[in-house]
C-alpha cells in the first residue's frame, strides 16, 4: 500500500518507490485499466517483477462474492458502489462512515460545491443536506451565489 489517492499520483511518488524496483509489485484497481496502466509505467520505470489483478478487483468480487472482503466496491461510475454480497447469505458488514457525523453508511452523495463535486460518504440524514467537503468549498459556492444575485439584481434593476 503506497497510499495514493488516485492512480495519477504515482509519476510523482516514482522517486519514493525506487527500493522496490527488485522486488514483486502487484497493481489492483476497480476494473482493470488502470492497474494496466500503472504496471506498463512501472515496467518502463525499471521495476523487475509487475503484475496486476486482471480485471480488477471487481471482478474478483464478482467471482468471489463474499470472500475476504468487507462492505460494497467504490466505483467511478453512477452506480458509485457494487454490492456483492456476503458470504453464507449472513448480512454483509457496513465499513464506510458517515463525512459529516461518521455514522455508518455505503452510499455517496457530492460536495455541495458545483464546482467540486467530490464524492462523499454520506448518511441518509445528510444526503439530504448540503454538506462541503472543505470550509473553501462552502465559501466559494456563498461567493459564487452572491455574485450572481448581485449581477441579476443589477442586470433587472437597468432593465426597469
Amino acid at each position: 500500500d503506497w497510499d495514493m489517492k488516485a492512480s495519477r499520483d504515482l509519476p510523482k511518488m516514482i522517486d519514493k518507490l525506487k527500493d522496490y524496483k527488485d522486488k514483486k509489485v502487484l497493481t489492483v484497481c476497480t476494473f482493470g485499466v488502470r492497474c494496466e496502466k500503472m504496471s506498463a509505467y512501472l515496467l518502463d520505470q525499471g521495476f523487475k517483477d509487475v503484475s496486476q489483478l486482471h480485471h480488477g478487483i471487481g471482478k474478483y468480487m464478482a467471482k468471489y462474492p463474499g470472500e475476504d472482503f468487507k462492505g460494497t466496491l467504490y466505483t467511478f461510475d453512477n452506480r458509485m458502489t457494487i454490492d456483492f454480497g456476503a458470504k453464507d447469505g449472513t448480512e454483509r458488514e457496513v465499513v464506510g462512515k458517515c463525512f459529516s457525523c461518521s455514522l455508518k453508511t455505503e452510499k455517496y452523495g457530492h460536495c455541495a460545491f458545483s464546482m467540486c463535486h467530490q464524492h462523499l460518504l454520506l448518511c441518509e440524514k445528510h444526503l439530504k443536506q448540503n454538506i462541503f467537503c472543505t470550509e473553501k468549498c462552502e465559501q466559494d459556492q456563498k461567493t459564487i451565489q452572491s455574485r450572481v444575485s448581485n449581477y441579476m439584481q443589477n442586470t433587472f434593476a437597468t432593465e426597469q
